[in-house]
């Protein structure tokens, strides 16, 4: 496997992760309120709280992973790292959480954690729709990426559905063909980027940051 070397490790400090993630769950509030108000049985997530299929592109420690695990309510949780030294070290952080973190939780707590798994590999041939449910989150901290890497992944992302949150840290994704002709609307949050195609959201939203 061959790793560029424009990649290294850069790491995301977890509380402003949570903020960004709170931003977003701001976001797809407004987004579920445009075609779906909400409903009286008080179905669905828990307000201030994302849910669906959430990807790391890029896992490094693996931490932001447990982040989302535990602070919202993802159904699924997939980190892709590919250098092997942080991906192994994943894999023993993994082992905490499965084994003693998540059981403890759950005796605790009215709701549940979901498992997180990690793989080794590029991300960048992630096939998509062998991964089961299209993921409602990407993230990447791609602050180390160059133009070249940064295409690639645009190119890769343009097959999610339009309603997925991409968000990366410093530079935005850019257009690519596969993206030209859709519609497109980036939220500067800080130095990160929050592309959202299918509705237009007030920018005012990631004030909050």
């Amino acid at each position: 496997m061959r790793v560029p070397p424009s990649l290294g490790y850069c790491d995301t400090p977890i509380a402003q992760f949570l903020d960004l993630l709170a931003v977003v769950a701001s976001l797809s509030e407004q987004a579920r309120s445009v075609n779906n108000p909400p409903s009286s049985d008080g179905s669905g997530s828990v307000r201030g709280r994302l849910s669906g299929t959430f990807y790391e592109l890029g896992a490094g420690t693996g931490l932001l992973c447990f982040a989302a695990a535990l602070f919202h309510d993802f159904d699924t949780i997939v980190g892709y790292e590919i250098l092997p030294g942080l991906f192994d070290l994943c894999e023993v952080l993994h082992e905490h959480y499965k084994y003693r973190v998540r059981g403890r939780l759950l005796r605790r707590a009215d709701r549940d954690f979901p498992n997180v798994k990690f793989v080794v590999g590029d991300a960048l041939a992630l096939k998509w729709s062998s991964t089961g449910a299209p993921p409602s989150m990407v993230y990447c901290h791609s602050s180390l990426f160059d133009d070249e890497l940064m295409m690639r992944l645009s190119e890769r992302l343009a097959v999610l559905p339009n309603d997925t949150f991409i968000v990366t840290t410093t530079s935005p994704v850019p257009p690519s063909t596969s993206l030209n002709g859709k519609e497109l609307v980036s939220y500067a949050v800080r130095v990160t980027y929050v592309l959202h195609r299918l509705y237009l959201l007030p920018l005012c939203a990631c004030s909050a940051l």
